[in-house]
């Protein structure tokens, strides 16, 4: 499969984000799809199919019966199925973000060796303050190419509880959040971690007000990465990171008991929090990362005659009830063949 490269700068991307019309929940999808065909005017025949193909795909991710977690079992798997058309889904958040990601997970863990000698983690860490990239050629001096087809991701979640209080600075400064919210969410950010007490949605959304819309799905504090999906590589890389100062002396038999329950069953955040045999405060550490959720997929549609790439998101709800999400397309790249 080909690897996604970025489509759009950062601030179009989360400007995407923030358009209502095209939140996907339960609720709203019939009404869009009878309207569809109407609402794309002077879009292509091709594209039109292409676009209701998409859609019937985000109503089978919006049904699924198991909320509690995304997983190869799920139903949707199997709306890809066609005669007329190749679909292809694949799943993207499940990974580590670049921009978004404490440096310590390079660190001292089995991706330092991953990483091109040209740079520091200090190097980087000064650039990545001063401005966020979704074009993947932008790390190319960083991080092997190969890695990005199962280790990193330019979409994903930016969850407050674990990102660093530089990166969530930077991007709240990127995307041109007002000074005072910016000063006030840091502070409110701080004193929560200081008390290690979580933060959940609905402090997000309080703190930045009205101004939260712009955020989208990207500024949350859900679990980033699901157990589902995650590459077996990654998965060891999160369970040995030093949490709290401490290494999990177990943690590779955590890894396979968690690859091996998942290779016959979906896994939910509490079949997780089961399978970690590690101290509790531990545990709450890691299940900051792990959980049980997807957040991003890149969706491709070809035919014949044109092929159609799109990037999905599941849009966080305020109250952090999985049933009250919605999946939203926030990327759309579509290419008669004949253009070429």
């Amino acid at each position: 499969m080909k690897r996604t490269e970025g489509y759009a700068s950062f601030t179009v991307f989360v400007m995407i984000l923030s358009l209502a019309g095209l939140i996907l929940s339960a609720s709203q999808f019939m009404y869009q799809h009878k309207r569809s065909i109407i609402a794309l005017g002077n879009k292509t025949e091709q594209e039109a199919l292409f676009m209701e193909t998409a859609r019937s795909i985000c109503l089978a991710m919006v049904n699924d019966t198991s909320q509690e977690a995304d997983s190869p079992f799920d139903q949707v798997w199997t709306s890809l199925e066609s005669d007329e058309m190749e679909l292809s889904l694949t799943e993207l958040s499940s990974r580590l973000n670049p921009n978004f990601d404490g440096l310590y997970f390079w660190e001292e863990s089995n991706l330092r060796s991953r990483i091109k000698s040209s740079i520091t983690l200090k190097e980087w860490e000064s650039e990545r303050i001063s401005v966020f990239s979704f074009k993947q050629n932008d790390f190319k001096d960083k991080l092997l190419e190969e890695d990005w087809d199962n280790l990193y991701s330019l979409y994903t979640l930016l969850n407050v509880n674990t990102a660093p209080s530089e990166v969530i600075e930077g991007y709240l400064r990127q995307n041109n959040y007002p000074e005072n919210t910016i000063s006030f969410t840091l502070s409110k950010i701080r004193q929560k971690k200081n008390k290690n007490e979580y933060i959940s949605q609905r402090d997000i959304s309080n703190w930045l007000a009205e101004a939260n819309r712009k955020a989208g799905a990207v500024l949350n504090s859900q679990s980033k990465i699901n157990i589902n999906f995650i590459d077996p590589l990654l998965l060891e890389t999160v369970l040995s990171t030093p949490w709290m100062g401490e290494t999990v002396d177990n943690y590779l038999v955590m890894k396979n008991n968690i690859l091996n329950a998942r290779s016959t069953n979906e896994l939910t955040e509490q079949d997780l929090r089961e399978i970690l045999s590690c101290d509790e405060k531990i545990k709450d550490q890691i299940l900051m990362y792990l959980g049980s959720k997807s957040w991003f997929w890149k969706l491709s549609i070809a035919n014949e005659s044109a092929e159609m790439e799109l990037i999905l998101c599941r849009v966080p709800s305020l109250d952090d009830i999985p049933e009250n999400s919605g999946i939203q397309i926030v990327n759309k790249k579509f290419t008669l063949l004949g253009d070429r």
